[in-house]
């Protein structure tokens, strides 16, 4: 089951920002709006005429008879009945018209269909909710049952049973759906309006935010009518943070009343008095948390396309603004235009990695800089595609519509390359932790550039609980790491490995001093930029001499931490074996204690149950005897009980 955390989080900030609408539109002083209390969002009129707004928001479009919206019919059926208006708020598109009739944006029920629809609903929502069967047997005892119905009743014939016991409700269906004694379902569907804005998520935002500003111009135009929109932005963001308290504060109440009276709500003067003393948090309101925590996330874990571009576009049009303010265009420039145009509600080190942005965009790199700064695994980019892979194997391939300038970005690489040969031009991008390797092999039929980036540090209690290692193994792990034995680490090429890195050597004891060699600025955890390290690139020439020198200049240190991935070796394991063992013999060499990484098939060892076993499949192929390590390290990832995590298995050296 996959579950949609950035979506929800969206929702949810969507939600934020209607209710601010909702509170902004309130003509009475002794109104107010409130999340969760009921609903959604519930307006408190002062006449005791409320309103219920339930929000949700999708990807894709949205079934008539979707589990979303029969939950919420149920709701409004059970819960909010009473109040004077309910509607169902998304930004998908209407699913059909047949049963709705269109009034402006809201579209509301036919009368007719409109009971048969609220009636379908409820059952719907009975039999998404129940896990018996008694629906479906109630269906059979009055002679409604297809071949569909194998686990529950399906909705030809849940329509069936609607159309022909229909004028003789609430009869037949207090049997099999829980029954409003007070709900009169004539004037019940006159009260539901749906509103589908047909928008993408973040189209969706943008013009809701853009309303705001409108409404407190229109009505608090007497108290705002100095502001520019710097300061109407803060005053929004103070009123989404105080909806965000309310929420919390309401969620910790068990067992509310019906009328809501201990919920915290926000109201007219709480908005009043937020304008009146925006001096007090403007200059002290740095970040959003909302927008640059929450949001965040958001936009950065989810592979959506529209949202993709939308924000792209959004913030090349900001790039072209700082543009043709400069005359000189530079990452030192460009964070001081931000600091004279005062921009607010970003963090310094959201700053900083903007402005490295608009310098890629300067340079021609386009869509690629904001690709760049998503939470994505890996990046592809071929002339007229761009393929991107997500931290959970999530992919999205999108079309190349002047994004980019492919070669202007090959020119760029060729010329600040650190390696070339037949087959890859290698270039890093420190400043954002990318590695750049471009396949220009005339063999391959379609040239493209690889773009790789670091994983975040990770402690090794992150990566048991992220994993479900057993503890045991974890504490064998830190105790191997803690001594002088030498270690292999095992693992297939393909396997992404940094998390295990990045967990590994974050437990060697503080006491200990490490230096990591690297193939490059990839196959360096993030955990070991800030320590001593170095590269050797095996596409250069002078790669043999630079492990030599590289080999000395790591024997100062406790231990030396070996993960080359040797680019320009043969995918043969006898070829490669053989030259990373030499690697691992001059590194011994000259250090204590060397932790190493080879690739295998490491699926080949899961039947071995000791070190001497690994050590003679690993030696078959060559003329060399692995015995210089003490334990071997096989990681593997693979499905256990239906999730898919790394596996770790230790061999030691039988003493």
């Amino acid at each position: 089951m996959t579950t949609d955390v950035a979506g929800s989080i969206n929702g949810y900030y969507k939600q934020i920002y209607l209710a601010i609408k909702e509170l902004l539109k309130l003509k009475d002083d002794n109104s107010s709006v409130g999340i969760e209390c009921g609903a959604d969002i519930r307006v408190f009129n002062a006449n005791n005429m409320n309103e219920s707004i339930e929000v949700k928001f999708y990807k894709k479009n949205i079934g008539l008879y979707s589990p979303e919206i029969s939950k919420t019919i149920y709701n409004f059926y059970t819960q909010t009945v009473d109040d004077r208006r309910l509607y169902f708020n998304t930004n998908t598109k209407v699913p059909s018209t047949d049963i709705f009739k269109e009034d402006g944006e809201i579209f509301y029920l036919n009368k007719e269909e409109g009971i048969s629809y609220i009636l379908h609903l409820l059952i719907k929502y009975e039999t998404n909710k129940s896990k018996a069967n008694t629906i479906r047997e109630y269906f059979i005892k009055v002679g409604i049952v297809c071949d569909k119905c194998a686990k529950n009743a399906c909705d030809i014939c849940i329509s069936k049973f609607i159309e022909q016991f229909k004028n003789q409700y609430p009869m037949h269906f207090d049997k099999i759906i829980k029954i409003n004694p007070t709900v009169q379902l004539n004037q019940f569907v006159e009260k539901i309006g749906f509103i589908f804005e047909d928008r993408p998520k973040d189209q969706s935002i943008a013009i809701l935010k853009k309303e705001l500003k409108t409404l407190l111009r229109e009505n608090y135009k007497d108290l705002v009518s100095d502001f520019d929109d710097l300061i109407l932005e803060a005053i929004i963001h103070k009123i989404a943070m105080s909806f965000f308290d309310s929420t919390v504060v309401n969620s910790l109440i068990k067992n509310p009343s019906i009328d809501y009276q201990t919920h915290k709500k926000v109201d007219k003067s709480n908005v009043k008095h937020f304008i009146s003393t925006y001096q007090t948090f403007l200059n002290e309101y740095k970040e959003d948390v909302l927008e640059l925590k929450i949001f965040d996330i958001v936009e950065r874990s989810n592979l959506d396309e529209q949202k993709i571009i939308f924000k792209f576009n959004q913030e090349f049009e900001e790039y072209l603004c700082s543009e043709r303010s400069l005359e000189v265009y530079n990452v030192a420039t460009i964070k001081q235009y931000f600091r004279d145009i005062e921009m607010k509600f970003k963090s310094e080190d959201e700053r900083n990695d903007l402005a490295i942005r608009f310098d890629l965009y300067h340079k021609g790199f386009g869509l690629l800089s904001y690709l760049m700064s998503l939470k994505v695994r890996e990046v592809s980019l071929r002339e007229d595609i761009v393929f991107l892979r997500g931290i959970d194997e999530e992919s999205l391939s999108i079309k190349n519509y002047d994004y980019y300038d492919y070669r202007k970005i090959s020119t760029f690489i060729d010329a600040n390359k650190q390696s070339e040969d037949a087959y890859y031009r290698y270039m890093e991008l420190e400043e954002c932790s990318c590695s750049l390797l471009e396949c220009i092999s005339e063999y391959c039929t379609t040239p493209y550039i690889k773009i790789n980036k670091l994983e975040m540090k990770m402690s090794i209690e992150e990566y048991q609980i992220i994993n479900n290692i057993p503890l045991e193994v974890i504490e064998e792990i830190k105790e191997l790491v803690s001594s002088n034995k030498n270690l292999l680490i095992i693992s297939p090429a393909p396997l992404y490995k940094n998390h295990f890195f990045n967990a590994m050597i974050s437990s060697i004891p503080k006491r200990c001093s490490f230096f990591t060699i690297g193939e490059d600025l990839l196959s360096l955890p993030a955990i070991c930029l800030g320590k001593p390290h170095a590269t050797v690139d095996s596409l250069k020439s002078d790669y043999d001499e630079n492990i030599k020198k590289i080999a000395v200049a790591a024997s100062v240190y406790d231990k030396c931490i070996s993960l080359i991935e040797n680019y320009s070796l043969s995918d043969n394991f006898s070829f490669s074996d053989s030259a990373a063992f030499n690697n691992f013999k001059l590194l011994l060499d000259k250090n204590n204690c060397l932790i190493g990484t080879l690739k295998r098939i490491v699926s080949d060892f899961r039947k071995m149950s000791t070190f001497e076993e690994v050590c003679k499949d690993l030696s078959i192929l060559n003329d060399v005897d692995f015995n210089i390590f003490d334990s071997f390290i096989l990681l593997d990832n693979y499905y256990v009980n239906g999730k898919r995590q790394d596996v770790i298995n230790i061999f030691n050296k039988t003493l």
